[in-house]
């Protein structure tokens, strides 16, 4: 069923792309609901489409129950509906609904294995999708309030240009931000990618990392593009954060030992590359950082679905993910070598492979916005930008070359693997990862395939040049790629043999040096918001004891007799002990209600009121318009 169902909407993105992908043309579904049809719009429907086919060839595994297989099923159509929702997004709520819908119905993915880690996992995954959805409401009602109701994007566009005070903007920006930040994985709100990249399923995580990542990646242009198009401030916030993220994500893809968390701090490292194209898309006005970030959005999405379902392919043989257990799973298997070293040489730059181009595209446009600066501040934060690029990509060729040593050159231990089935992968996987990996190579020899397809993107990252033509292999744009190559060759030699191995007489066995200590979600996330559920508690239990409270002061001032002390009648003598416990003066009485129902009743008056709230401002937007 499910490769049916990754068929019939790979066909229909075809089809879409067929008719409507030559102009952008918008459908009102709705008062609210709109779409719109472009040529990258539609690129990446078949993208995603062709993503989940290719991932729905991977053997069931641990889905044998037919119930099991039924519900990870719907919930991947669901989860695609949502996606292409997003894709195809004309207006601001029409991107919101679907963005739910994704989020929420990809928790079943999520904690599929019903394990402990996939269910830890997925109670992490769930409140940072809850709380990001409720951040993009919030910006969403702040953006209405400032644009005079407007939700599709070119009339929030235009009304940005002319605002009188643009600095009003920057609230609700935050707000949208950190919502589709969220799902991208950018720092600081990536603490939910290795834990549950971790716990699904590889084919899962195909859809999490090349699709659903990239919906937040979405978002973010949508965000950039139309509210802050040349806005000097905002570029600068965006290209700190991909800054960290870039660098912290390499970092810790190197320190682990595990082979599935480091392809998913690979993921937020390279998605801090792809949300650095768009900050310098908000700092200079050229088709580079745009050309960039289209190729790059796409070669990311395939090198996740080669490496992802490679690393399913090592857990289904191997029972484990962990680089001492699976060392060597790789020798004398030729095909598995040559899909890996595709995706391995694409991911780390290596001229002819895909991820060259978009690299280089990217460092032209840092290399032309230094010169557009010269003499500036921002100029010389961009030359330091330049060498945090240089040093990124240079961990990504050192924990690339980390993976290579452990699944290739070293030997295998035969008490952990035990025998290896065969085959080891099945003949429908094997061809869809070869022709992934073929694409990697064709989009990596001809480059021009990226300058073709920006003119029917120009809608939607707003571009006034036209794309550049570049030699790619010329003899000063190759020179960019020897950096790289030495810091991440320095960073191998120094640190994995040394520092990340132990001792010969041990087996050289891989160091666990993951930074539990460092972790922000328990070192920061969880105790901010067990402090605020402590304080809002605080908070609920004494606005609702201030009626017991008025009710004893007017019974010992003006309800006082002089015949009869004061007493609390039946209702005070009930509810009392709810918010004064062991308070001798009062009897115990049993307590129909706890404090978690009264309070949950309280926090659902809230939601009620913030519902209606909302209901009145649309109400006021459909009769304004």
């Amino acid at each position: 069923m499910q490769k049916a169902a990754a068929l019939l909407f790979l066909a229909l993105n075809l089809i879409l792309a067929f008719f409507f992908g030559e102009e952008s043309i918008t459908f009102a579904g709705s008062v609210f609901l709109q779409f719109r049809f472009d040529a990258f719009r539609c690129l990446y429907g078949i993208l995603a489409s062709f993503l989940w086919l290719v991932a729905s060839l991977f053997p069931p595994g641990s889905l044998k129950e037919k119930a099991s297989q039924a519900i990870y099923t719907w919930a991947c159509i669901i989860t695609m509906l949502g996606a292409l929702g997003v894709f195809y997004s004309g207006n601001l709520l029409t991107t919101f609904l679907f963005f739910e819908l994704m989020s929420l119905s990809s928790y079943i993915l999520v904690i599929h294995d019903q394990s402990p880690g996939a269910l830890r996992a997925g109670e992490t995954y769930l409140a940072v999708a809850v709380l990001g959805g409720l951040s993009l409401l919030m910006g969403i009602m702040l953006l209405l309030k400032r644009t005079s109701g407007a939700l599709d994007y070119d009339t929030i566009h235009y009304a940005a240009m002319y605002m009188d005070n643009p600095g009003e903007l920057y609230l609700p920006g935050a707000f949208l931000l950190a919502g589709f930040a969220a799902k991208a994985g950018l720092f600081p709100l990536h603490v939910w990618l290795p834990r549950a990249y971790s716990s699904a399923p590889a084919p899962a995580n195909v859809l999490l990392s090349g699709v659903l990542s990239k919906t937040g990646v979405f978002g973010i242009i949508l965000v950039s593009r139309n509210i802050f198009p040349s806005d000097i401030p905002w570029g600068l916030l965006l290209l700190s954060l991909a800054s960290l993220s870039m660098i912290l994500g390499a970092i810790l893809a190197l320190l682990s030992v595990n082979l599935m968390r480091t392809l998913a701090c690979s993921s937020i490292s390279q998605i801090g590359f792809i949300c650095a194209a768009a900050a310098l898309m908000s700092l200079q006005d050229s088709a580079l950082p745009a050309q960039g970030m289209m190729l790059y959005m796409v070669n990311h999405s395939l090198f996740k679905l080669i490496l992802f379902l490679l690393a399913g392919v090592v857990l289904m043989n191997t029972s484990s993910l962990e680089l001492n257990q699976i060392r060597g799973f790789g020798r004398s298997k030729p095909l598995f070598l040559f899909v890996f070293l595709m995706a391995a040489l694409g991911i780390s730059g290596v001229p002819l492979w895909n991820g060259y181009i978009s690299k280089t595209l990217l460092h032209k446009a840092i290399l032309e916005g230094m010169i557009q600066y010269q003499g500036e501040a921002l100029g010389t934060l961009l030359r330091v930008f330049d060498w945090v690029f240089l040093a990124a990509s240079g961990l990504t060729i050192a924990y690339m070359a980390k993976l290579f040593r452990a699944l290739f050159m070293d030997r295998p231990d035969p008490l952990s693997q035990g025998t290896i089935r065969k085959p080891y992968m099945s003949p429908l996987l094997a061809l869809g990862l070869v022709l992934s990996a073929l694409t990697l190579m064709a989009l990596g020899l001809f480059p021009s395939l990226s300058r073709e397809l920006l003119p029917g993107a120009e809608g939607l990252f707003r571009i006034s040049s036209a794309p550049e033509a570049l030699d790619f292999f010329y003899r000063d744009t190759l020179s960019g790629v020897i950096i790289p190559f030495l810091i991440g060759g320095l960073i191998y030699l120094l640190a994995v043999p040394h520092l990340l191995m132990g001792k010969r007489s041990e087996g050289r066995p891989y160091r666990d040096l993951w930074p539990r200590a460092l972790d922000l979600e328990y070192l920061f996330y969880r105790p901010l918001l067990q402090g605020l559920y402590q304080g809002a508690l605080v908070v609920l239990r004494r606005a609702s004891s201030f009626p017991d409270w008025l009710t004893r002061l007017c019974l010992s001032t003006i309800l006082r007799t002089s015949t009869k002390p004061y007493a609390p009648g039946k209702f005070l003598a009930r509810h009392y002990e709810l918010f004064f416990p062991g308070a001798p003066e009062i009897k115990k009485a049993p307590q129909p209600m706890g404090s978690f129902s009264i309070n949950l009743l309280l926090i659902g008056a809230g939601i009620s009121l913030v519902l209606v709230y909302v209901c009145i401002l649309a109400l006021r937007v459909i009769f304004r318009s």
